[in-house]
């Protein structure tokens, strides 16, 4: 197949793919940015040394669509991404009035990889949900590499999606998710930003935060979330979430019921390890669920002076309510979990010489 690469190098270098106004011959009026690498083909973009790329709708009111990064477009397509360096940058943007979200999608059927390091940095800017996806469909395989300061910004960061196989590597870097995802909660509002690590039957996820990586969720919106296994819309997948060397995840935003669930829906398997003084911090309305629904399976081990802060709800095979039918496993040993009120129902299974701090 094809062969392509582009190079921006150098504070002032720049590449925009701006959308599309006015009546054209080629039918795409309102039409946003589309950059695609890897389709039918190898491609590469490098954006290093203060160079950036910016996709936007262009401030089309009502575009048709959304501007949109998709990394392995087709299942023949191999597509590389690196944006590297300090005031390296990638920005995918909605700056219209229409109904269109930004996103990037690592591995949307071929394979596609992005490493974001050396304080590089990749966005995802707009008012409604903003999508990083990493493994997006059956066949897929995607990877995204952050270290050394490098960032990425989204609302919503999903990793092995619908049949997809993902993986997201962050050693002594930063996720950022804030904003809301399309979600609407009993109460009509839009569901806050949050992570799901694998979801839809056959979806797979692995995450690995290490050396001091932070995820910090900042939203005002409500039921900010992590979840592995299985998401609202999509249920299934297995996913892993393994945490060392004094790593975060930080609910940081003034929404309420923020959640934390491993093993969260039907058929749906989560495996969670913390080690090396790693934290998880909820606010004090929050729920940390281990096999939260009947039929999934949740194993969570916290151990080498871990620590998680659950807020109001830590439960095992147990949601606060009722139990949940799911089977659960908890291993905590010379850690602590602090919770309000912490549950443990038929299924689950809590044990270990660590501190739980609340009332059981």
């Amino acid at each position: 197949g094809a062969t392509g690469t582009v190079n921006v190098s150098g504070a002032g270098s720049t590449v925009t793919v701006a959308g599309v106004g006015g009546v054209n011959t080629q039918t795409l009026d309102k039409v946003a940015g589309l950059l695609e690498v890897g389709v039918d083909g190898r491609g590469t973009v490098n954006v290093t040394n203060g160079g950036a790329v910016h996709v936007s709708d262009n401030g089309l009111g009502g575009a048709t669509t959304a501007p949109s990064l998709r990394i392995g477009r087709t299942a023949s397509g191999l597509g590389n991404v690196t944006v590297s360096g300090a005031g390296s940058s990638l920005t995918i943007q909605t700056t219209g009035a229409g109904n269109g979200r930004a996103d990037a999608i690592v591995g949307q059927a071929g394979i596609g990889t992005m490493t974001v390091g050396n304080g590089g940095q990749v966005a995802l800017l707009g008012p409604r949900q903003r999508n990083f996806v990493v493994g997006e469909q059956a066949g897929s395989i995607g990877t995204l590499n952050l270290s050394s300061g490098g960032r990425i910004e989204a609302s919503r960061l999903g990793v092995g999606n619908s049949g997809g196989t993902g993986g997201v590597n962050v050693n002594n870097a930063m996720v950022n998710l804030n904003g809301v995802i399309g979600i609407v909660l009993s109460d009509g509002t839009l569901q806050g930003a949050g992570m799901t690590i694998a979801r839809g039957n056959g979806g797979s996820g692995t995450v690995n935060l290490q050396n001091g990586a932070i995820v910090d969720i900042n939203t005002s919106a409500s039921r900010a979330f992590v979840v592995l296994g299985g998401g609202s819309a999509l249920g299934q997948g297995s996913g892993t979430l393994s945490m060392s060397g004094g790593s975060q995840i930080n609910f940081t935003g003034t929404g309420a019921n923020p959640i934390v669930s491993v093993g969260n829906t039907s058929g749906g398997v989560g495996t969670m390890t913390m080690t090396g003084g790693s934290a998880v911090n909820l606010t004090s309305t929050g729920q940390f669920v281990v096999g939260a629904a009947a039929n999934s399976v949740g194993t969570l081990s916290v151990t080498g002076g871990s620590i998680i802060n659950a807020g109001a709800i830590f439960g095992v095979a147990h949601n606060g309510t009722t139990g949940t039918g799911g089977t659960a496993t908890v291993t905590l040993n010379n850690s602590t979990i602090i919770a309000a009120n912490a549950f443990v129902g038929a299924g689950g299974y809590l044990g270990g010489n660590g501190t739980l701090v609340g009332n059981l």
